[in-house]
């Protein structure tokens, strides 16, 4: 049995990772050799051997929620990455058909932005992106989803609110991005499109809609809120 022991302590230390991590285990370890039938010495190395299994799976775990959050996240902006909103408004889908619950559904982006990346430089640009998400954070909620959907284009879901409370948030989003301070001279504003989920949506239908709305919005010259 005790060969069996040594033979994976052995093991064990060959991992640089563990010397360098637990040197009162990797002590144990070696104290175990020469005094292999101690049993003070045995306690002391089981007792060891659990703690530092403890801080190798709370590291892991850590880790794995580090992977986890950036699989659903844009790095950039923090909000949930297309994918992940994609499964969240199909959630919100389902439980607004089984409790005959209303939500709202806002595309909103930046106009003239590519004006802006490429007069000021891709680090300019990104800072207005971020300048102007913070003004459109202040008027969501805790309950509400937000997504990038694009490289200026942000979805947000509003949940338990009907559409004439989303056209009056998406307009006060709007007045506070016309009035934001960006590091650029150029103007910045905003185009929502607004729209209310219907019982026969699914994730297509409510994206199509939204985004025809959206795209209504921008053709009679942007910085304006549309909603149907």
């Amino acid at each position: 049995m005790e060969i069996g022991i040594e033979k994976a302590l052995n093991e064990l230390l060959e991992y640089e990772k563990i010397r360098d991590s637990f040197p009162e285990l990797v002590n144990l370890l070696n104290e175990f050799r020469i005094k292999g039938s101690d049993e003070i010495v045995k306690d002391k190395l089981f007792l060891s051997l659990i703690q530092s299994y403890v801080e190798v799976y709370k590291d892991y775990m850590k880790k794995m929620d580090e992977v986890n959050y950036l699989s659903v996240t844009d790095p950039l902006t923090k909000t949930y990455n297309r994918v992940k909103f994609n499964e969240l408004l199909d959630l919100e889908l389902q439980r607004s058909r089984r409790y005959k619950r209303l939500f709202s559904l806002i595309l909103v982006d930046i106009d003239h932005f590519r004006a802006i990346n490429d007069l000021y430089g891709v680090g300019t640009a990104d800072e207005v992106l971020l300048a102007v998400l913070k003004q459109v954070r202040h008027h969501t909620r805790k309950t509400d989803y937000m997504g990038r959907w694009g490289g200026q284009e942000f979805m947000i879901l509003l949940t338990e609110t009907d559409i004439t409370g989303a056209i009056e948030l998406a307009d006060r989003m709007r007045l506070d991005i016309e009035k934001g301070e960006y590091p650029v001279d150029n103007p910045v504003t905003a185009t929502f499109g607004v729209t209310q989920n219907i019982p026969s949506d699914n994730t297509d239908t409510i994206v199509f809609r939204v985004t025809q709305i959206h795209d209504e919005a921008k053709k009679m010259g942007g910085n304006r809120v549309i909603a149907r």
